[in-house]
């Protein structure tokens, strides 16, 4: 388990804390840096269709088929419709809605 046997955080802190320990400083959120394009807002499907990327596989909130569709969103916005914005650093590490980051 990737919480080491431990207990699950009890604060956005030590959550975000972990998310760093586990995945590094560049851990990315397709909602917060759709905040941050012009005309990309909504849901997941909403986004992958501005974008113009359709699902490969599955269907919706199917963990796999979510995945897969978040990456490919991922990579239309840090290649083809905002390149810069994975660069600054105040979108790394940002998960929506979650009032701080991760700690350096």
């Amino acid at each position: 388990m990737l919480t080491c046997d431990c207990e699950l955080p009890k604060t956005v802190r030590e959550f975000l804390h972990l998310v760093h320990f586990f995945f590094g400083k560049r851990v990315f959120d397709v909602k917060h840096l759709s905040k941050h394009c012009s005309g990309l807002y909504g849901g997941l499907e909403r986004v992958a269709s501005t974008v113009q990327v359709e699902r490969a596989v599955g269907s919706r909130h199917q963990s796999g088929s979510d995945s897969l569709l978040t990456w490919q969103v991922f990579y239309q916005i840090a290649s083809r419709v905002n390149p810069q914005l994975i660069d600054r650093p105040e979108h790394m590490g940002a998960l929506f809605d979650l009032e701080l980051r991760p700690i350096a």
